[in-house]
């Protein structure tokens, strides 16, 4: 059986994370967890409530837009230490497009929960 990642780990060593504090980084790991998505596999798709973002941890991430007979447009790419779909998020909307693994990819979900309570202690 595999170890349980310590996601506050996995967050200190994120770039948008460098500057954090102890208390902050346990405050944003309350509510969050890693995510294995398998190489081709969808992190989320088009359509799917937006209650949460990403941070890339190891792999790559693409967002997709599904588009007519199959044919996909790629918008954007994601790589370790940048994080995807907090737009979507903060406008309390939908995620517009999928978001696709390249690879095996550990990503960290972080809930729209602990950005809120990270947002009003500071």
């Amino acid at each position: 059986m595999q170890d349980p990642l310590n996601v506050g780990d996995l967050l200190k060593h994120s770039p948008l994370f460098l500057d954090f504090d102890d208390d902050d980084i346990a405050l944003l790991a309350r509510d969050s967890h890693a995510v294995r998505v398998s190489r081709h596999d969808f992190a989320f798709r088009r359509g799917d409530h937006a209650d949460g973002f990403y941070v890339v941890v190891v792999g790559a991430i693409k967002l997709v837009l599904p588009g007519a007979h199959g044919q996909c447009k790629v918008i954007e790419f994601f790589g370790p230490g940048e994080c995807f779909g907090e737009p979507f998020m903060f406008l309390n909307r939908p995620y517009a497009a999928d978001a696709q693994a390249m690879e095996d990819s550990l990503l960290v979900w972080i809930g729209k929960r602990a950005v809120d309570d990270a947002l009003h202690v500071h």
